[in-house]
């Protein structure tokens, strides 16, 4: 195709995805007191959980995917650079820092996915909206919170 051509392309009929992914190094530690739960007799499931109780650190690798129609008229779904200036915000505030020093709630992967995707809502508008966040913790570890 060439570029003269574009213009006769419908691009609304499909659904598109732009993910971004950024880095960041923080530290943390999970409370004892929110993991008594897993206190089972004959389960060893707290006590390996006990290097967690330290405090420690991670390289948190995180990709944002949004979600948007884009048209004849508007080709772009949203500029690249207006979107990571939204999540780059949000990982300033935990680059560096102790997790803990930082939020109120557990500091496990979960809940540190969570809230990025849930701050990363406020943004959601008829172009655009955040669809996914994955949130590694290491090379190994991730967890993906999804619009439902």
């Amino acid at each position: 195709m060439f570029a003269k051509d574009l213009n006769k392309v419908n691009l609304g009929n499909a659904k598109y995805a732009i993910t971004q992914s950024f880095t960041f190094d923080a530290s943390h530690n999970l409370r004892q007191e929110d993991f008594e739960y897993l206190k089972q007799p004959g389960s060893f499931l707290f006590y390996d959980l006990a290097k967690c109780f330290s405090n420690h650190g991670h390289t948190y690798k995180l990709h944002v995917t949004w979600q948007g129609y884009p048209t004849d008229d508007r080709p772009m779904i949203w500029p690249f650079g207006h979107l990571k200036t939204f999540v780059r915000e949000l990982v300033n505030c935990c680059d560096h820092h102790n997790l803990n020093e930082v939020f109120t709630f557990p500091t496990t992967l979960e809940n540190l996915a969570n809230w990025f995707f849930k701050r990363l809502q406020i943004y959601n508008n008829e172009t655009i909206c955040v669809s996914k966040v994955e949130l590694w913790e290491g090379e190994n570890n991730r967890v993906t919170v999804e619009k439902a």
